[in-house]
């Protein structure tokens, strides 16, 4: 058993998180998800177009997608 453990995010973590807390603020107020947990797909396709949904890959794996 580990006793103490802590986590410390990395400079690049606190940046991603810092890059999105405004965005993200601004889509799921407080007040909004008090009313309602449920999203519109516009929600959603916000949170697509800020790229959050691929954060997991690394930035050369995508490529721009023209429409």
């Amino acid at each position: 058993m580990q006793h103490g453990l802590s986590y410390h995010p990395s400079p690049d973590q606190l940046a991603l998180a810092e890059s999105l807390v405004k965005p993200i603020s601004s889509l799921l107020p407080l007040s909004r998800l008090h009313k309602s947990p449920l999203e519109s797909k516009e929600t959603w396709t916000q949170f697509e177009e800020l790229g959050i949904f691929a954060i997991h890959l690394p930035e050369d794996a995508g490529e721009p997608v023209s429409e």
